[in-house]
């Protein structure tokens, strides 16, 4: 789906892509998803963080807090360099920023996406 070391070029068709297999494949919910990319760790890692990441966002209300920091930590507790770069890292913040202003259809709000990690 994209390079390794990379991002995708449009988060659109991940998310997406994402929220298709959890419609179509796995709609019960039946046990774990299998993820892996040539080392485990960097697209796999941003696909999992954000797979995550968007079902607590789809589970909570707008305005409740998602710990994107605490859920790639928790995830490298369990796998060593999981979302690999920092280029990965502002994906995964641009993509539920992106989520976020079109279920809110709001954008004047105060952001970390824009500014150095």
């Amino acid at each position: 789906m994209w390079d390794d070391h990379t991002i995708p070029t449009n988060s659109d068709i991940l998310i997406n892509f994402i929220r298709l297999i959890r419609s179509e494949c796995f709609p019960e919910h039946h046990g774990p998803l299998l993820v892996h990319c040539s080392a485990g760790v960097g697209r796999s890692g941003t696909f999992i963080a954000l797979d995550r990441l968007l079902q607590q966002f789809d589970k909570s209300s707008l305005y409740d807090y998602l710990d994107i920091y605490g859920t790639i930590f928790n995830m490298r507790q369990c796998r060593d360099k999981m979302v690999q770069n920092e280029h990965q890292y502002l994906f995964i913040y641009r993509c539920l920023k992106e989520e976020y202003e079109k279920t809110s259809g709001k954008t004047n709000y105060a952001t970390i996406v824009d500014e150095p990690v």
